[in-house]
């Protein structure tokens, strides 16, 4: 049995080297490139709870530790937790000699059915009652390091003003009275019986003492190991396990009985820019609701989707036949021819942003390093040479039963059959003597006609091109000659 998925047979090789599945990458209608995470940049819109839909900002998710207020988590399965309510027998707060019902809540999870009373936490008298906070043991150190880092922070964003502006230079004095830091800043703080800022006082005395950190230092001895491990049997079960310890680093709770409820973790929602061209390939709805895209830019909605449909036994240095799919994913007729692979030239691999927008101030210097594709070939394809033209995408043709009218004039043996917007066509594959009993894999150069949509200032209408996908496709196992004598 293959150990591959079918989807991930067939890889698209990306302009910045990596081989990536058609649902990985996005295709950029400005560059007229494919794209994948690593060459775009990604963008936080904002951050929200899955659990409540409460939507906040980046900067009040970080104040919040990007944990939602309200919603908690299961610490044993990390699942949203729900409040229960349940009736129990209590003294009266009227008159303690007397027994009455009383209702209370407690928090369960719907999942893996974990409760709080399984650690022991006591129940609430009110649904929204708090729940009792557990504090990093760390905390103060913490608090202490963060406070240094920040002091050393502000110290070098001094140094390097004032190396930007050196003490002879002309425009000192203009630059002294303005700004945040200025003459006028300090006279204002004065009259207001203010004490000096703490940058006032960094920028003045270059060599003040940052507040340093107590070092850590090593313990003489370690911790001896609990009694219980040496004396009680073990018990899986109510051990926990590493996902529960790594979701809570500050406690690492070593048993299920000591889990604590923590807050939900918040979501986001991020968009994907260009880096090349700066255009959105993908920005969805400013709502945590909703679940649809304003953009979306995705490579299987634009370049040929190519599957594997069908592949005869593979055996080193014999032909046998291959059947891929070819599916149009465009509302405009498209035309394919597949050709051996070759490497890219220089003016492919030249990136040239839209016109346009070459001289705008809002592109950012790109520095990314192209990678060395991992293409290994150990077989050898018979392509065809015929172009196959491929029907435009139509949603009601998946519910309609005719067949497809024969109105192409394609070639029985390299078209298998075709329906609607997609094609079944015929190939050899020869695994290399050298593959042995591995894998056949093989690389081919993707032709395809593709219908630009988008208006810009040049052209207004749409805009018919040529462009190239290159393909890795792993063809599956080869199983080894066998020697006759």
């Amino acid at each position: 049995m293959d150990q591959i998925l079918l989807s991930d047979r067939v890889k698209y090789l990306c302009s910045c080297g990596f081989l990536k599945p058609v649902y990985l990458v996005y295709f950029c209608r400005h560059c007229l490139k494919i794209r994948c995470g690593n060459c775009v940049s990604h963008e936080v819109d904002f951050m929200y709870c899955s659990g409540c839909l409460e939507m906040m900002s980046n900067t009040e998710a970080g104040l919040k530790k990007n944990r939602c207020a309200t919603c908690k988590e299961c610490p044993s399965c990390g699942q949203t937790l729900s409040t229960r309510a349940t009736s129990i027998q209590a003294p009266s707060m009227e008159d303690p000699t007397k027994i009455v019902a009383r209702k209370v809540y407690y928090v369960a999870c719907g999942f893996c059915r974990w409760t709080s009373r399984d650690s022991g936490l006591p129940d609430q008298n009110v649904a929204s009652g708090t729940w009792t906070e557990f504090e990093n043991p760390d905390r103060e150190r913490l608090n202490t390091l963060l406070d240094n880092y920040r002091a050393l922070a502000m110290l070098e964003k001094v140094q390097k003003e004032q190396r930007k502006y050196g003490r002879q230079d002309t425009n000192r004095r203009f630059l002294e009275s303005k700004g945040k830091f200025g003459v006028l800043a300090r006279a204002t703080r004065k009259q207001a019986g203010l004490p000096p800022s703490r940058s006032l006082a960094l920028a003045k005395d270059m060599d003040a003492k940052t507040m340093q950190a107590l070092e850590a230092e090593p313990a003489d001895e370690a911790e001896s190991l609990p009694e219980e491990l040496l004396t009680e049997p073990l018990v899986l079960t109510s051990a926990t396990t590493l996902d529960q310890r790594l979701a809570f680093p500050e406690f690492q709770t070593p048993r299920h009985d000591l889990l604590q409820p923590q807050h939900k973790h918040a979501e986001l929602k991020r968009s994907m820019r260009c880096r090349y061209c700066d255009h959105n390939l993908s920005k969805p709805e400013y709502s945590a609701i909703s679940v649809k895209f304003r953009i979306q830019l995705n490579a299987y909605y634009h370049v040929p989707d190519v599957k594997i449909l069908s592949v005869g036994e593979l055996v080193p240095g014999q032909e046998t036949e291959a059947v891929l799919t070819l599916c149009n994913p465009t509302s405009h007729p498209m035309a394919i021819r597949l050709e051996t692979y070759r490497d890219p030239d220089e003016e492919e691999l030249r990136e040239d942003p839209d016109p346009e927008h070459k001289e705008s101030s809002l592109l950012r210097p790109v520095t990314l390093k192209r990678v060395e594709p991992n293409i290994v070939q150990t077989a050898e394809l018979t392509l065809p040479e015929a172009e196959i033209v491929l029907a435009p995408r139509d949603d009601s043709a998946e519910f309609d039963e005719a067949p497809t009218s024969s109105e192409f004039r394609d070639d029985p043996s390299v078209v298998v059959w075709r329906q609607a917007n997609k094609v079944a066509v015929r190939l050899a594959v020869r695994p290399l003597p050298a593959a042995g009993a591995g894998r056949a894999t093989a690389a081919l150069l993707l032709h395809y006609r593709y219908t630009n949509t988008i208006v810009t200032a040049e052209a207004k209408l749409p805009q018919t091109l040529q462009l190239r996908a290159r393909l890795m496709v792993d063809f599956g196992d080869v199983h080894a000659s066998e020697s006759h004598c």
